[in-house]
């Protein structure tokens, strides 16, 4: 999980907070599905992550390639 400038491993069942205009990421490095769940404490949130985030098909970009 990236979170900021951090890079941290996560394991199931644990739980991220994600403080104000932190840029966020995640990768599954597992051999298992991932499931994510996320709860937001403000209404339209989903549209900012869709504004800012790659379009369906591209492919995903790395702290590296920024």
């Amino acid at each position: 999980m990236t979170l900021g400038d951090r890079i941290e491993e996560v394991h199931a069942g644990d739980i991220i907070f994600i403080p104000r205009d932190t840029w966020i990421g995640a990768e599954n490095t597992g051999t298992e599905h991932l499931t994510l769940t996320s709860i937001f404490s403000a209404p339209g949130y989903e549209e900012y992550l869709r504004a800012v985030s790659v379009m369906a098909g591209q492919a995903c970009r790395s702290l590296v390639e920024r």
